[in-house]
């Protein structure tokens, strides 16, 4: 009589995500896009998965099919690296706003009543600046020693509400020699010449900000000098009543509500004065840095 072998049936696991099947029927359920099914022949049977691509919608136009390309165009380029798609701005190293120098007007001497101008414009570029450039004509009566400050700040702005984001300055001191034409010495500073500051590196996107200049010239020159800010004239605006003009819905050029001799962290739309003879003093600017 032979022998008898007990029956064994040999079993295969399959896992999936978090999920491990040891007994029963494993399915392959159809989501996210993907459908399942399974073809069988006389020796075999074959599980068949099939996608669906949802597409990708530019305009007027939609890719379901291919490769989808990002085309460098409008200044705009685009990358790929590990997986990420990246895209560059258009960027230049100088921007500046106006074209050519209009008119000027002159800082008060004193350190304690600062006006602070402000001014919006419009960056069409990205530029990640590093310098500031003002240009001013320093004028002392018998060339006595003394001391300017000169003090720029970028703000952006939303609703009625403008935010500081970054700031710099430059001092400069010149004693009263009148012969040797130094940068100590007055001679080296009278005249009109480019002033530069840094101001760290701000990093301007195209949009919309505030720039808010402020300067003043201290020491025995105080009393005795003055300097003259080149840029838009400094015509005067006749306030309300009368007239259409609108004076406090939006933010446009204007001074600061009161002498002062640091930036306020936030200023809000009432506090800028947009009537009187000075208003439209607004110091022509240049921004330097890095471009392409």
């Amino acid at each position: 009589m032979g022998q008898g072998f007990p029956s064994q049936r040999l079993g295969v696991n399959i896992s999936a995500g978090t999920g491990l099947a040891q007994t029963g029927t494993v399915v392959f359920s159809n989501s996210n896009n993907i459908s399942f099914g399974m073809s069988a022949s006389a020796s075999s049977s074959i599980i068949t998965a099939s996608g669906a691509f949802g597409g990708i919608a530019a305009g007027t136009s939609t890719g379901t099919a291919g490769t989808i390309v990002f085309s460098n165009s409008n200044g705009i380029s685009f990358g790929l690296s590990n997986g990420t798609i990246t895209a560059k701005l258009p960027s230049v190293s100088l921007f500046r706003p106006d074209a050519e120098v209009a008119g000027s007007f002159t800082l008060v001497p004193s350190s304690g009543s600062v006006n602070l101008s402000i001014r919006r414009f419009s960056v069409p570029f990205q530029i990640s600046a590093t310098e500031l450039d003002l240009l001013a004509n320093l004028s002392v009566a018998a060339s006595t020693a003394g001391t300017f400050t000169l003090s720029a700040a970028i703000y952006t702005f939303a609703g009625s509400t403008a935010s500081s984001v970054s700031s710099g300055s430059v001092s400069v001191s010149w004693n009263a020699t009148t012969t040797a034409s130094s940068a100590s010495n007055y001679p080296g500073q009278s005249g009109t010449r480019w002033r530069t500051m840094s101001i760290n590196t701000w990093n301007l996107t195209p949009g919309e900000y505030l720039m808010a200049l402020m300067g003043s010239i201290n020491g025995p020159a105080g009393t005795t000098g003055s300097m003259t800010m080149f840029g838009n004239s400094a015509v005067s605006i006749v306030g309300p009543p009368g007239g259409t003009g609108n004076y406090s819905q939006y933010f446009v050029d204007g001074l600061f509500a009161s002498g002062t001799g640091a930036f306020p962290s936030s200023i809000h739309l009432s506090a800028i004065v947009q009537t009187g003879s000075q208003v439209l003093g607004q110091p022509q600017f240049r921004l330097v840095g890095t471009g392409p």
